[in-house]
């Protein structure tokens, strides 16, 4: 499976995401039969099934799908912030990027912005310093800056976008996409 996993991964992040689809549905299917269902593996095919899925705009699937992961890795359905402020796993972390990318496109842009914030809590909380060196984050400030950069209350475009230009810089391509988005 954790080939599978990644081949998905990856298809998910070159515009793949038909063929993604088909990959994750047919591996969870397989790992659903012979482990159990509340198995961080199972957590990490969804991860990856919703992003496809939000892909080809199948957005109540990819949110219900991201929502089983996120309650494989914190064992429920209720997220305490205050507990994400010392977790490590960034498995939880890509799921929260999903579910803040799912959540931004039906278009609470402002809710999305607590799971953005909360992917790169953990990402900091693994990462530290190091966290710069990583394509997802340039990936999820991009997103996040994307999401907020038409908010009246600049708060969370300048917290999102000033780390991805001061970080990443702004000849980074996502730098450059997020600023042509934004026209800023």
């Amino acid at each position: 499976a954790p080939t599978y996993i990644l081949q998905s991964e990856i298809l998910n992040f070159a515009g793949e995401f038909s063929e993604s689809y088909k990959i994750s549905k047919r591996i969870l299917e397989q790992e659903t039969k012979s482990i159990k269902a509340d198995h961080e593996i199972h957590a990490r095919i969804l991860t990856q099934l919703s992003r496809a899925e939000l892909g080809i705009l199948k957005y109540e699937d990819a949110l219900n799908h991201i929502d089983r992961a996120i309650g494989i890795y914190t064992k429920n359905s209720f997220i305490n912030p205050s507990d994400m402020a010392v977790e490590h796993n960034t498995d939880l972390a890509a799921a929260f990027l999903v579910k803040g990318e799912i959540i931004s496109e039906k278009g609470d842009k402002v809710k999305a912005m607590e799971f953005y914030a909360l992917a790169e809590t953990i990402f900091y909380n693994r990462y530290r310093d190091n966290m710069f060196n990583l394509d997802i984050i340039s990936y999820l400030y991009s997103k996040a800056s994307e999401s907020s950069c038409n908010f009246e209350n600049p708060y969370w475009f300048n917290k999102f976008s000033n780390k991805l230009i001061n970080k990443f810089g702004k000849t980074h391509f996502r730098t450059q996409e997020m600023l042509s988005k934004c026209k800023k």
